[in-house]
């Protein structure tokens, strides 16, 4: 291999490197303005992934699958947030909404929900999932219901 394609390979893999780590631009500092942005938003990681069209524009979530986040305490949720973006706390569905927030945006999203009033979520009639009411054995996870109660 000679000098010019190791400089060139050289050149690719600094491009490579620089794209993976991309500084936010102009549009994702505008949709991480605050919490209740993020919250509608997604913030950097765009619409798709909204906290909102999940938890609710209450934060009521819907009492079964999707919890609520309305007067929890700010520093647990988030808690949650980074170790869903570290992989800490792996989730098909919330490891992708929070690895692109930066932590500033994860604190502000977290405020924004803590801010809400405590209310309780509204009946759904559809049964707990099998994780709320028996936990994951082959996991070691209790059911949540251990500690949340069974409502």
């Amino acid at each position: 291999m000679g000098r010019p394609t190791v400089l060139l390979l050289i050149f690719v893999a600094v491009g490579v490197l620089l794209a993976c780590g991309r500084a936010p631009g102009e549009t994702d500092r505008r949709l991480s303005l605050d919490g209740r942005t993020i919250a509608m938003s997604g913030g950097a990681g765009g619409a798709a992934k909204a906290c909102f069209s999940c938890h609710g524009l209450d934060g009521l979530g819907d009492g079964v699958s999707v919890p609520r986040l309305a007067g929890l305490d700010a520093g647990y949720l988030q808690k949650q947030m980074e170790d869903y973006a570290s992989g800490i706390r792996p989730d098909k569905v919330m490891g992708p909404v929070a690895k692109p927030l930066d932590d500033r945006s994860r604190r502000a999203v977290a405020a924004y929900y803590a801010s809400f009033p405590v209310r309780a979520a509204p009946a759904s009639g559809a049964a707990p999932p099998r994780l709320w009411t028996l936990g994951d054995p082959a996991r070691g996870l209790a059911p949540c219901a251990d500690c949340h109660g069974a409502q």
